[in-house]
């Protein structure tokens, strides 16, 4: 399961969320420490894991 960065605007508290693709565009998104919903998504880096060598 893809694993989400947000940021909270509010407390500046950086944090994840493990959840499934359709989950992402659908679930509210709360910060854990202040419970703010003024949360910004943020871009991380990724690995794909393939069967194949190179």
């Amino acid at each position: 399961m893809p694993v989400y960065e947000f940021e909270c605007k509010k407390c500046k508290q950086i944090f994840e969320v493990v959840m499934t693709m359709a989950e992402a565009t659908i679930t509210k998104v709360f910060c854990p420490i202040c419970t703010c919903e003024d949360v910004q998504q943020q871009f991380s880096p990724f690995a794909a894991v393939t069967a194949r060598k190179s």
